[in-house]
């Protein structure tokens, strides 16, 4: 089952992905737009990984239920578009040595 899988985190009662924590996993390309089909996901982290290319902010911010958001030490580019902020991703969001 995919909650048992490493770095997966679901509700109690094991049927919604809620939190995807990917940290340090050598992880490398882009962050998919696909990533907007976890339409439960509360928190995301892919921090200290080798993503590059620009950050979907529209896939991100179409997640109606994320709320936290730590893709720093990558080497992303691009802005953190409107459709985070009008999420309210921004305030809880780390995205530090990643090019703007």
């Amino acid at each position: 089952p995919v909650c048992e899988w490493y770095g997966i985190t679901c509700d109690k009662a094991n049927s919604k992905l809620e939190v995807l924590d990917l940290d340090k996993n050598n992880l490398v390309g882009s962050i998919p737009e696909e990533i907007s089909l976890l339409t439960n996901l509360v928190s995301l982290s892919m921090k200290n990984n080798k993503l590059t290319g620009t950050i979907p902010a529209i896939a991100l911010g179409s997640i109606p239920n994320l709320n936290s958001i730590d893709i720093s030490k990558n080497q992303l580019t691009g802005g953190v578009d409107k459709e985070l902020r009008n999420n309210g991703v921004l305030c809880k969001s780390h995205y530090s040595t990643s090019c703007f």
